[in-house]
């Protein structure tokens, strides 16, 4: 195969990559802490947060999206 014929068939791949990607739903760390965390188990932010011994408060921040989840908090 030639090197143009190489070229063009490495473009069709990543434009297919590209266009997968952008189909991706990107979810927020505050989303998946609420949906896949305290709503499933029925956890308060309260129960989460003295089972992990964090101020209840910064639980609550992260859920209603006040504050950002970092490696800190």
């Amino acid at each position: 195969m030639s090197s143009s014929l190489q070229e063009l068939a490495l473009r069709k791949e990543l434009l297919h990559a590209r266009s997968s990607l952008c189909r991706l739903k990107i979810r927020r760390d505050t989303e998946v802490l609420r949906e896949e965390f305290l709503i499933p188990l029925e956890l308060s932010s309260y129960a989460l947060a003295k089972a992990i011994g964090v101020p209840r408060t910064r639980i609550e921040r992260i859920a209603r999206e006040e504050t950002s989840l970092t490696a800190d908090t």
